[in-house]
C-alpha cells in the first residue's frame, strides 16, 4: 500500500498524494465531491442526526480523510500539521485561545500527544459533545519511522502515548455512571526495520530502457510510487509493457511478491484486496525477512525511498510484523475480558461504531 495513486482528473499532471491536504481538497472538487466513492462515517452519522469530531496529529492529508466532508456537514476537524485548514474556523480559533498554539513538531512528538489529549479532554468533550470522536496520535509511528523500532526515543514515545491514554481512561472513570462512553483503541499497522542500502528502482528501470516520470503516458512509460511496497502505473496499461516489467522485477534480488490485474506470471491484485480502478497496473512488495534490528525487534525489509533512514521503520507490505496491529474495545457494549480469535482490522471499526449507535449499516460496507 502506498500513499499515492494515479487519477488524471483528481490530479492532472502528477500522481495524487493522499498525505497532502491541499491536493485532497482540490482532488475532491475536481471529482465532483466523489474522491471517496461511497458515504463514509461522518456522512452516515449526519444522516441520523449524529455528529463526528476528529483531531489528528498525523499527516495533513490523513487528518482530512478522517472527516473529509466536514465543510459541508459543519463538523469539527483539526489537524495539528495544518491548523489553518481546520474547521469550523471560529471553533478552531476558540480552541486555540483556550489551549494555546500547537507546539513545535519534534521527534519523538511528545508535546503533540499531550496537546491532542488536552484538546479532547478540555475542549472537544466539554464544548462540542460529539457522538463520535476520532483522536489520532502520531506516536509511536513518527519515532518508529525516524528513530527506529525499540530505540530509546521510540520507547519514550510509547510511554508518553500510554500516559496520555491513561489520562483519558482516568477521566472516563471519574464520570457519572449514566454517561456511558465506548472506547475503541487501535493501531492501523505494524512496522519493519529498513535494512541495508536503499535501492533505486527508477534508475534500474531506466537502465532497462524505460522512461520514468509523472504521469504515465505522453512519452513516459511508467510512474512509480514505491517505498518498501507500492505500485507501478504503466503507460496506457500496455499488456506487453506490463509483462516486460514483471519479468524484469522478478529477476531482481530485492523483489518480493508481484501482483497484476490478470495475474499473468504474477499474483492477482484481488488477492490483496487491490482490485480497484485506481490500483496500479503492477503492485509489488520488496523483500522482507525475520532479521532482528539493533534493539532486538524482529522484521526487516528493503526500501526504495531515501525519506526513511536505514534503521528506521517502514510499513505497507505483507510481512506478518507490519500486518499485525493492536485493537481493543471497552464499554458496556463490549464483553469484558473477551478475546476474539476472528481476523479483524481497521475496516471493522466503521460497522462496529454504527451498530453501537443503532445506525443501519449500508450494503456497501464490507
Amino acid at each position: 500500500v502506498g500513499n499515492k495513486f494515479f487519477d488524471p482528473i483528481a490530479s492532472p499532471g502528477k500522481l495524487f498524494n493522499t498525505g497532502d491536504e491541499t491536493q485532497l481538497q482540490l482532488g475532491d472538487q475536481r471529482l465532483g465531491g466523489n474522491l471517496v466513492e461511497v458515504p463514509v462515517l461522518g456522512e452516515l452519522l449526519a444522516e441520523h442526526g449524529l455528529s463526528l469530531a476528529t483531531l489528528s496529529s498525523g499527516t495533513p492529508g490523513g487528518a482530512r480523510m478522517l472527516n473529509h466532508k466536514a465543510e459541508s456537514l459543519g463538523a469539527f476537524r483539526f489537524a495539528l500539521h495544518r491548523p489553518d485548514a481546520s474547521l469550523p474556523r471560529e471553533t478552531v480559533l476558540e480552541m486555540q485561545k483556550q489551549l494555546g498554539p500547537v507546539p513545535e513538531h519534534q521527534i519523538p512528538s511528545l508535546d503533540w500527544l499531550t496537546y491532542s489529549t488536552n484538546a479532547y479532554l478540555n475542549f472537544i468533550e466539554p464544548e462540542l459533545h460529539p457522538d463520535v470522536c476520532i483522536l489520532w496520535f502520531c506516536e509511536p509511528d513518527n519515532s518508529y519511522h525516524f528513530r527506529g523500532l525499540g530505540s530509546p526515543e521510540n520507547l519514550e514515545a510509547l510511554h508518553q502515548a500510554d500516559l496520555e491514554f491513561g489520562r483519558i481512561l482516568d477521566w472516563h472513570r471519574s464520570r457519572k455512571k449514566d454517561q456511558d462512553l465506548q472506547i475503541i483503541t487501535l493501531s492501523d499497522h505494524g512496522q519493519l526495520t529498513v535494512c541495508g542500502e536503499t535501492i533505486n528502482l527508477k534508475e534500474g528501470l531506466e537502465e532497462a530502457g524505460l522512461s520514468v516520470g509523472e504521469p504515465p503516458g505522453n512519452g513516459v512509460d511508467v510512474a512509480l510510487t514505491v517505498d518498501s511496497a507500492g505500485g507501478i502505473y504503466v503507460r496506457d496499461s500496455d499488456p506487453e509493457l506490463i509483462r516486460f516489467i514483471v519479468d524484469w522485477l522478478q529477476h531482481q534480488p530485492w523483489c518480493g511478491p508481484v501482483l497484476t490485474r490478470t495475474g499473468e506470471h504474477s499474483l492477482k491484485l484481488e488477492y490483496a484486496g487491490l482490485d480497484h480502478p485506481r490500483a496500479p497496473d503492477i503492485a509489488l512488495v520488496l523483500k522482507s525477512d525475520d532479521s532482528v534490528n539493533t534493539h532486538g525487534i524482529m522484521g526487516g525489509c528493503w526500501n526504495n525511498s531515501s525519506f526513511y533512514p536505514t534503521g528506521g521503520g517502514i510499513h505497507g507490505g505483507l510481512h506478518a510484523m507490519e500486518l499485525k496491529s493492536w485493537l481493543a474495545a471497552g464499554g458496556d457494549c463490549f464483553r469484558s475480558g473477551h478475546r476474539s480469535e476472528l481476523s479483524s482490522g481497521i475496516i471493522d471499526i466503521l460497522p462496529t461504531v454504527l451498530q453501537v449507535l443503532k445506525v443501519p449499516i449500508p450494503t456497501h460496507v464490507q
